[in-house]
């Protein structure tokens, strides 16, 4: 009958949904699995070993494998990948027992007792639509990671590229300091021989006292990215870093279109696959929300004895509440509603902030 087609219909689909989700959960494991941990750095490791200079490839490489950050952010990839058997699984079952005390030695009435198990199951669909909202959460958590190391491997090239402007701009300081001083000495000579002015060897002097100057804020401007450089490796403030190449290879500059590169930034940029991935959780929240309006049951089996015809004594039943707090349940759908549309809107902000950047 229909009626039949339509319970089945119930019952059978959202199983297919919560086998889905399993299977995504399976892939998500497996790529969990792929990404190596942050190592563990010993006092005695120090990156770079025997290495005459600092090369970028090894920088990022290092920032990479040690930085705390992504060990920190691949736990919470873990964590919320942890989430989807607790929602996905059903409740503990009940059991339950009891007993007719002034039944027991009594010469009127047999022993009375009563034994009962329940198990409690969500409305068809519920448990689907939670793990999918503990899916997608854990899938963002998963571009979270991606830009993580995105954004350090960033932060490392950035650090590099000032590094060795700021070792060349200091080669150049002393450099100038010492056409400075003998520029000085000449000054001065022709001052002496009568040749020249008084304020040429004091104009001298001044430009001496302002590269001087110039070298000082050079190099505490070194110790402060040698410093910045050292964190992001997790290293001690006393850990050496081998000095920087003379001449960096030449980047060469992008063909494509701002256009294209704005494409090719919003399709692949992890932090807009967290954000899709945040809006597919709230939408799956706003579902099961929607779910809420209908009644979970409880399957009860029980044996009493305080029938006295055997025949009497099995009982199996079916409990349900009744969805009554109806206020309630539309405050947590529109809950859902506005947070999903949050998501949405901040999707939009990080695009436009993308976009910026190209």
């Amino acid at each position: 009958s229909a009626l039949g087609a339509a319970a089945v219909a119930l019952l059978v689909l959202p199983g297919c949904a919560l086998l889905q989700t399993r299977a995504q959960y399976r892939t998500l494991s497996r790529d969990y699995e792929r990404e190596s941990d942050v190592a563990t750095v010993a006092a005695s490791d120090v990156p770079f070993g025997g290495a005459a200079t600092l090369e970028r490839t090894a920088l990022v490489a290092e920032v990479l494998r040690r930085n705390p950050t992504i060990g920190a952010a691949r736990k919470a990839w873990r964590a919320a990948l942890a989430r989807y058997p607790q929602e996905t699984a059903l409740e503990d079952p009940m059991l339950g027992a009891g007993v007719g005390p002034r039944s027991f030695g009594s010469r009127e009435v047999g022993d009375a007792w009563r034994i009962e198990a329940s198990q409690a199951f969500p409305f068809p669909g519920k448990l689907a639509l939670r793990g999918a909202a503990a899916l997608a959460e854990a899938e963002a958590m998963a571009h979270d990671y991606a830009a993580v190391r995105v954004r350090l491997a960033a932060m490392a090239c950035a650090l590099y590229d000032e590094a060795w402007l700021q070792a060349r701009s200091h080669e150049i300081t002393l450099r100038h300091l010492e056409l400075v001083r003998d520029l000085h000495a000449a000054a001065l000579g022709a001052y002496e021989s009568g040749v020249g002015s008084q304020q040429d060897p004091l104009r001298v002097e001044f430009e001496e006292a302002e590269l001087l100057h110039q070298q000082v804020e050079l190099e505490t401007a070194q110790r402060t990215t040698a410093a910045q450089i050292a964190a992001l490796l997790h290293l001690g403030g006393g850990a050496a870093i081998p000095p920087l190449p003379e001449v960096l290879p030449a980047l060469a500059a992008p063909s494509d279109p701002n256009e294209t590169l704005a494409e090719q930034a919003l399709h692949e940029r992890p932090e807009l696959r967290a954000a899709d991935a945040r809006i597919a959780a709230k939408r799956a929240a706003e579902a099961l929300a929607r779910r809420e309006f209908f009644p979970d049951f409880k399957i009860v089996g029980a044996y009493d004895t305080f029938w006295e015809l055997p025949d009497q004594r099995p009982f199996v039943g079916v409990e349900w509440n009744v969805p009554l707090q109806i206020g309630r349940r539309r405050a947590a759908l529109d809950q859902a509603r506005a947070e999903a549309d949050q998501a949405s809107l901040e999707r939009q902000a990080a695009a436009d902030e993308i976009r910026a950047e190209v």
